[in-house]
């Protein structure tokens, strides 16, 4: 019989010690209705000011570089002479070729006459067209090679490097000049991880600001890699900016993607109890009953975590950490 009392007593002892702590709880708990709202998702990456084409002009044939009219940084206009190669040997041998051509040209003439009446034999004529045809080949190679001696420019660009000296000797398809264009080049290079490739499109345009230059644009998606960088996880991305006269190349660039719109509830991190592997876990109130539920956070910054909405409207409990 004296267990009884013993048992009553550690049960309105327990009671004591976690009923009244329950009720405490329930009161200090401070509960914060919560809207569901739309919210884009942003990314920022930092990428640098470059050029999207860069060409590399060469001569086509060897020889000694007689003029360079054209130096780093220098900008040009289409159909500028950028560079040119002494072409006075060239110039001799073609009046050699043409003149033996001539030569050749009446001797098939003569021959053929001759051929006619019987006098001499076909394999005269024969040798004699051999040769005519080897030097018209000739010749047709030479022309190349003296149009191809001259660099000159195919559209409105700037030098980025020169890699030849004047009457320097050069080889075929040896590197002369690195120009590029000015118009439709200029663009901001920046990468991004393979999941935030997924949310961009070819096109889409994306908040670019220039610290150097307090500039700031809306620029379209000009490349998107297909495939990662080289012993990378991450994609190159090319937006494309207007020709400026104050752009330099390697310019420091901030980039801000908006990947996507969703519909989130705002939480306050305070009200987070915890998260784990892109889970977060709050306390919600409903009719007087409070239990905790997972949501997918989808972005954060310094105020809030942004959890995928599930309903229009959610009451959260922002002082959970009382409970625990």
């Amino acid at each position: 019989m004296r267990l009884i009392p013993v048992t009553l007593t550690c049960l309105l002892f327990v009671s004591c010690l976690f009923w009244p702590s329950l009720l405490i709880a329930d009161e200090r708990f401070q509960v914060q209705r919560v809207q569901a709202v739309e919210h884009i998702i942003e990314v920022r990456r930092q990428g640098t000011l470059a050029f999207l084409r860069e060409y590399r002009r060469a001569f086509k044939t060897a020889g000694y570089v007689k003029a360079l009219n054209v130096d780093v940084g220098q900008t040009f206009q289409q159909g500028d002479t950028l560079a040119q190669l002494d072409i006075s040997e060239l110039l001799q041998q073609r009046q050699r070729i043409q003149a033996r051509l001539t030569f050749i040209g009446n001797e098939l003439l003569r021959l053929n006459r001759l051929l006619d009446r019987k006098l001499v034999s076909p394999s005269s004529v024969e040798s004699m067209q051999a040769e005519h045809d080897q030097l018209q080949a000739q010749l047709s190679e030479l022309n190349y090679n003296i149009n191809k001696s001259t660099i000159k420019a195919d559209f409105d660009g700037v030098v980025l490097a020169r890699q030849v000296n004047q009457d320097e000797l050069v080889q075929p398809g040896q590197s002369a000049l690195v120009v590029t264009p000015l118009r439709d080049n200029w663009v901001v290079e920046v990468t991004v991880s393979a999941d935030e490739r997924l949310g961009l499109k070819p096109g889409q345009k994306h908040r670019i600001y220039l610290p150097a230059l307090d500039q700031e644009f809306s620029a379209p998606i000009r490349i998107l890699a297909q495939s990662p960088i080289t012993n990378s996880q991450l994609y190159r991305v090319a937006l494309a900016l207007p020709a400026k006269a104050d752009f330099v190349k390697g310019l420091v660039a901030e980039v801000t993607f908006q990947l996507q719109r969703a519909n989130v509830y705002p939480i306050p991190h305070q009200a987070i109890i915890r998260s784990h592997q892109g889970q977060a876990e709050i306390m919600l109130s409903q009719d007087d009953r409070y239990k905790t539920q997972k949501f997918a956070v989808l972005d954060m910054d310094e105020r809030y975590s942004y959890l995928a909405a599930q309903q229009s409207t959610i009451q959260v409990v922002t002082n959970s950490w009382i409970a625990h």
